[in-house]
């Protein structure tokens, strides 16, 4: 009997190549404490929620089940219900706790909705889950420990977590889940090192700062160079895997200490000999020629630099500090070999949030400009920002009197949602949404065909799709332009009467539409990519998990 059994519950319903490093994480710190671990993630095959049960209740019960919860969304806490409430169902006795962000966030609403918990773990669970567990092989209560969140009669009773901040101190992660996925999906399997937690900057949409806000000591901790390079060694070695995603949402940091590190990792690589493709996370404002050159050196493949808006009431509102160079950034990346254009050789991936609650016309028209000008993918574009509970942002739209509660409209989000202040600014948004939903899915489809290509190293000659995402994207983006001219010219039209500008934008739409599916048919794409996916499928090179590299 397996003192812990850690379960990952994206049920996605196909696969995905993210590795859930948070729980493999947990799983090595609990076997250097000589507990015994299993690890159990449903979405390296797709499987149902059922299948997952049904295998875990095949096994041997373990004395502590711990559910990862990921995010704060809706339909996690439904997962990580359904789950513990069928191990109830089936008599499962051992202790059933919920950890992760999401359950941190959120812990009195999984406590009142999952009867079947015991407890949440609040925060990283590093110091808290060994002890939790060690208490019970023991036989002992759950009295006294920090950072455990549990039921106490009509109320909940928690403790404040304690926290790791030496992030070197910490075992390396055991990657069982890992090693599934390279047995999966070959040596194109991307691995997911906890490069660092937290975040020095104060954006007032992110929820790190609530997360946070449960724990004592710095917001920002960060692993050495050579811990990094650590972890890295040994997963080529062992599993002959060298794509590697640094989790750090601010990889990049511009100061003394962090260019030294940034040096000194490539140095660490350097002189071990590791032949690795990285993907990193920055900011608009930590982009410099130095940097740059170091990352390359180190072999940063990807770069991946959340820009999220480019107009000054975007970025007012979403107190963002380093946007206003976006521009000088993204040139100097180009000039130093990272691309933002779909077929680069080695990509720069743009984080935008394009819709917010105070969204205008003219915001939406520098956003359009800057996509097009610098030909970005524009599935961000289309984005808009979620409302995280206890973020500077929920309160700023709550004085507006914007917030609102509609669950079921937006179950995969935190069930704080909004109206934008502008409404004529809703319509185009709901619009772009139903053109990415009717139209935009064939796009998806040609990009997942180029990758599975590429990946094989070779290509079909006699079908070419070159060069087709890219005008379905300019297309798109064109669209959103299209919607906000006619947004102004009807307000304009109407010269101060209550403008028809539902009905001039339905009209775009219809147009955009059009537009669309005439070049489909005649770059005859339903055609080629079916049949492309044919061949990939019959040759086992298709390939539905998401990469990066």
């Amino acid at each position: 009997m397996p003192d812990v059994l850690l379960i990952n519950v994206n049920f996605y319903g196909v696969p995905e190549l993210q590795e859930p490093v948070g729980i493999e994480q947990l799983a090595g710190i609990m076997r250097a404490a000589g507990h015994t671990v299993e690890l159990c993630d449903p979405t390296i095959d797709g499987d149902s929620l059922d299948v997952t049960v049904e295998r875990i209740l095949r096994g041997p019960p373990a004395r502590v089940v711990g559910i990862g919860a990921f995010t704060d969304q809706a339909v996690t806490l439904r997962w990580v219900s359904e789950v513990a409430s069928r191990l109830r169902a089936a008599g499962w006795e051992g202790h059933i706790i919920a950890g992760g962000y999401g359950a941190t966030v959120r812990f009195r609403d999984y406590l009142a909705e999952i009867p079947a918990l015991d407890a949440v773990v609040l925060g990283g669970g590093e110091l808290t889950f060994p002890e939790l567990t060690a208490r019970v092989t023991a036989g002992r209560d759950l009295e006294g420990v920090l950072g455990l969140a549990r039921r106490a009669g009509a109320d909940v009773a928690w403790t404040r977590p304690r926290r790791v901040t030496d992030l070197d101190r910490l075992p390396p992660p055991a990657r069982d889940l890992l090693k599934a996925r390279r047995a999966k999906y070959g040596p194109r399997t991307m691995a997911y090192i906890l490069a660092g937690n937290g975040c020095p900057f104060q954006c007032t949409y992110c929820s790190i700062k609530s997360y946070l806000a449960f724990h004592d000591g710095p917001v920002y901790c960060k692993k050495s160079a050579r811990v990094i390079a650590d972890e890295m060694e040994a997963i080529v070695t062992g599993l002959d895997v060298t794509n590697f995603t640094l989790l750090d949402d601010n990889f990049v940091v511009l100061d003394a200490e962090g260019i030294a590190r940034l040096r000194g990792l490539r140095d660490e690589i350097r002189r071990r000999g590791l032949k690795v493709k990285l993907l990193v996370m920055t900011r608009p404002d930590s982009i410099t020629a130095e940097v740059l050159d170091i990352l390359k050196e180190m072999g940063t493949e990807s770069i991946f630099i959340g820009v999220e808006a480019v107009h000054a009431d975007d970025l007012a509102v979403y107190n963002r500090k380093g946007s206003q160079r976006v521009d000088s950034a993204l040139e100097l990346l180009q000039e130093k070999g990272f691309g933002l254009d779909l077929y680069s050789a080695r990509r720069c991936r743009v984080g935008f949030i394009g819709f917010n609650p105070m969204s205008s016309l003219d915001t939406l028209e520098a956003n359009v400009r800057f996509f097009a000008r610098h030909r970005v993918p524009p599935k961000t574009l289309f984005q808009r920002v979620r409302i995280h509970r206890n973020t500077e942002l929920r309160d700023i739209v709550a004085r507006e009197g914007l917030l609102r509660h509609d669950p079921e409209q937006h179950m995969d989000y935190s069930e704080d949602v909004y109206r934008f202040k502008h409404p004529e600014v809703g319509v185009i948004y709901d619009l772009c949404q139903r053109l990415l939903r009717e139209h935009y899915g064939m796009r998806n489809r040609v990009r997942r065909v180029e990758k599975c290509i590429a990946l094989g190293g070779d290509d079909y000659p006699d079908i070419s799709l070159a060069g087709c995402a890219r005008a379905i994207d300019e297309r798109v983006v064109g669209f959103l332009g299209e919607l906000v001219a006619a947004a102004r010219a009807s307000a304009a039209a109407a010269a101060g009467a209550a403008a028809d500008v539902p009905a001039a934008l339905e009209a775009c739409y219809r147009r955009a539409a059009a537009d669309i599916a005439a070049y489909y048919d005649r770059e005859r794409l339903e055609a080629k990519v079916s049949a492309l996916e044919r061949r990939l499928k019959a040759d086992g090179r298709y390939m539905e998990a998401d990469f990066h590299l």
